[in-house]
């Protein structure tokens, strides 16, 4: 059994949330790659981790409805002898 294959099926093994995070990592000794996985479980279970989100390429944002511009309305008219159409 290599270093490498410890690694590996160890990432494996992990929840989906914690490989999502370690295997980027590239860690090659199992001692310390061990060590990462058991810190962010517990970062997790203290909840002060947020999970990592996948970036899918660029993406139009939604608008909020208080972001969104009013709608055009007329211009009042002047009644002081302007133009009034």
């Amino acid at each position: 059994m290599t270093e490498d294959w410890r690694c590996k099926k160890f990432e494996f093994g992990l929840r989906q949330e914690l490989k999502a995070v370690v295997v980027p990592m590239s860690i090659r000794e199992f001692p310390a790659l061990v060590e990462k996985a058991k810190m962010l479980e517990n970062l997790k279970n203290s909840g002060k981790v947020v999970k990592p989100q996948i970036v899918r390429g660029p993406s139009k944002s939604i608008p909020r409805y208080e972001d969104k511009k009013k709608p055009y309305s007329r211009p009042q008219s002047f009644s002081s002898g302007g133009f009034n159409p």
